[in-house]
């Protein structure tokens, strides 16, 4: 509790806060107003309270996972790209008016494409947390993807050409002209594979930090659970409940996303001691609330036993 010297009705300053007892973790969430009594002692003293605030401790982890979902996007804008490109062409050769109408559309989504990728590249660039090794994947695509668009753009201007003046395109022009729509194709379905086995492993390498998290969430919580049967006294009691409250919404936002990441991944890439970690963290919030039903009935002064150690916290 702070005081300020009698007599004064205005104060100002700062004071630090000693976080180190909440054992805060990466991504966790800290609430917290302010008091404030006046010294009234006729009526009695009056109490003000502010709003409640919170502020999130800052996670590398969770800035790392939404810059590589700004990658994930761009890539699945390449993705439906290359689809879409390819049933156009599979519908026939560009060698009319309206076709080439068609071929105009992709070609400036192929444009607009390659220019994601070097923006997003260099957000993540920007990011302390952005892993590099994405950023130069999305550097390298965009530049090969670049390249063949020119190609295109090179090879279709003559037969353009030929159109607005009502003529018949060259063959060997309009021969070009697919030779270069392959080439692009080509470039575009070499990123797809790239880039996806890519973001597959960082995927995985996410999976088992999350995984990492969770076992010492579990591991927290059993050293907690110690400390109370070792001495089950109303201060530990309130420790307990109240590190319990935090860690069941972490846990649950973990799990969500553990099990959404684990979702669509190629074989190669799963790692069995992050899907080992999230099988055996499935009832930890089941065993959360069980604890904590028990501790809010339980008074320290009753001598009643702890709660025993869940199999779960092993």
């Amino acid at each position: 509790m702070l005081r300020k010297p009698e007599g004064i009705r205005r104060d100002g300053g700062t004071h630090d806060l000693d976080l180190g007892p909440e054992r805060l973790g990466e991504g966790d969430r800290l609430a917290y107003w302010l008091e404030a009594q006046d010294g009234d002692v006729v009526s009695g003293p009056k109490k003000a309270v502010s709003e409640t605030h919170a502020v999130k401790i800052y996670s590398e982890a969770e800035h790392r996972r939404e810059v590589l979902e700004r990658a994930r996007l761009v890539f699945e804008e390449l993705v439906t790209l290359l689809a879409d490109r390819l049933e156009t062409l599979a519908a026939g050769p560009l060698d009319t008016a309206d076709r080439m109408v068609l071929a105009g559309q992709l070609d400036v989504r192929t444009r607009h494409l390659h220019e994601r990728l070097r923006e997003v590249a260099r957000e993540i660039r920007r990011d302390r947390a952005g892993p590099r090794e994405v950023a130069q994947a999305l550097e390298n695509v965009a530049a090969q993807v670049r390249v063949a668009d020119q190609r295109v753009v090179a090879a279709r201007a003559p037969v353009a050409q030929a159109f607005r003046i009502r003529s018949t395109p060259d063959r060997s022009a309009v021969a070009s002209m697919k030779f270069a729509d392959l080439f692009l194709d080509q470039e575009l379905e070499k990123g797809v594979l790239y880039l996806e086995q890519l973001l597959d492993k960082q995927r995985a390498e996410d999976l088992v930090h999350l995984a990492k998290d969770l076992a010492e969430k579990r591991r927290d919580l059993a050293g907690l659970l110690e400390k109370y049967r070792a001495a089950p006294t109303e201060a530990a009691r309130k420790e307990v409940l109240a590190r319990i409250s935090r860690m069941k919404e972490r846990v649950k936002e973990l799990l969500a996303r553990m099990s959404e990441m684990s979702r669509g991944f190629n074989d190669e890439h799963m790692n069995q001691e992050a899907l080992a970690e999230m099988s055996r963290s499935q009832d930890l919030v089941g065993g959360l609330d069980r604890i904590e039903e028990l501790l809010a009935n339980c008074e320290a002064e009753t001598g009643l036993p702890a709660p025993t150690r869940p199999v779960w916290a092993s």
